[in-house]
């Protein structure tokens, strides 16, 4: 990433994935960017997303990728029955809890687990301090990271919009299950 003119911030320990996720998020308000984007590295995600997830900022706050378009996701991904029937399950919890009979409810979702999104530079600012123990730089979760920001947001009034994604192959071995 260097190489290719990346600012790189690295650790002195591993301290999981919701961290690693919390200090870039964190960092990233350090600059002037309007725009923040949280996606994983392990290129299961596609930057061509992006041009479809970033106009939809104009009418909410926060873009959540959803992995549950069949036709966009790759076969032989990362993704068994369990995860995707278990995260439209939770999904559909959460719209449940949040039903209005207005609009049916505050929020539509069907991926609670994928950690793609794009956020308005406002929007983080309120939920960031929120993301760890107060005074301290633990965070909250563990590897529920996206799930906890999406319920963050919601708690915060957030406007959530979920956008169809592609979803590929994972490239190199996870640390957090042995697929």
């Amino acid at each position: 990433a260097k190489k290719h003119g990346a600012e790189v911030i690295t650790k002195e320990s591993n301290k999981g994935y919701a961290h690693s996720a919390y200090l870039g998020l964190r960092e990233s308000l350090k600059t002037d960017a309007n725009i923040i984007v949280l996606v994983d590295s392990d290129g299961t995600y596609s930057a061509k997303d992006l041009e479809k997830m970033v106009p939809y900022l104009d009418n909410c706050d926060m873009i959540i990728g959803t992995r549950q378009v069949q036709i966009l996701t790759e076969k032989g991904n990362q993704l068994g029955m369990f995860h995707v029937w278990g995260n439209l399950f939770l999904a559909k919890l959460i719209q449940l809890k949040y039903l209005s009979l207005l609009h049916m409810g505050i929020v539509q979702l069907t991926d609670v687990g994928c950690t793609y999104r794009c956020t308005k530079r406002e929007a983080l600012e309120k939920l960031i301090d929120q993301f760890t123990h107060p005074g301290t730089d633990r965070v909250v979760v563990g590897d529920e990271f996206a799930l906890f920001m999406t319920m963050l947001g919601i708690k915060n009034e957030i406007r959530i919009l979920e956008a169809p994604i592609t979803f590929k192959k994972r490239i190199g071995i996870s640390k957090t299950q042995s697929h």
